[in-house]
């Protein structure tokens, strides 16, 4: 399971990790598998005194997984549901599914609007 790595940082992020080169531009990202993620995120980089902000140790990274994948994969239950019947096994993910849904005001179920 993959998953990916956000650079929201004001520059480009460009590391050495594990012998290979790692380049995600800014507002970009990138995938690598889970386990892989995990351990980049926590790897530290030292800190240079070149006044650059990129050379202040501080990643501006950040992980983001599919948690309905990772909760398939580990078979949990169904446990929440959406406003129109679908099924989720995280809180997550039935957030992101309703975020996804757009309400049309004036609209009523036969597809005819409202008149005012």
């Amino acid at each position: 399971m993959n998953a990916k790595i956000w650079n929201e940082g004001p520059v480009d992020h460009e590391e050495e990790f594990l012998g290979e080169k790692i380049f995600i531009p800014r507002g970009e990202y990138i995938e690598m598998p889970r386990s892989k993620a995990i351990k980049f995120m926590g790897t530290f980089q030292p800190f240079r005194r070149d006044g650059h902000v990129s050379s202040q140790g501080i990643k501006k990274l950040r992980l983001e997984e599919d948690a309905e994948a990772r909760a398939a994969k580990y078979d949990q239950p169904f446990k929440f549901a959406a406003s129109d019947g679908s099924k989720f096994r995280t809180k997550e993910g039935l957030r992101q599914y309703e975020e996804t849904l757009t309400v049309q005001t004036g609209v009523m179920k036969n597809g005819r609007t409202k008149k005012p």
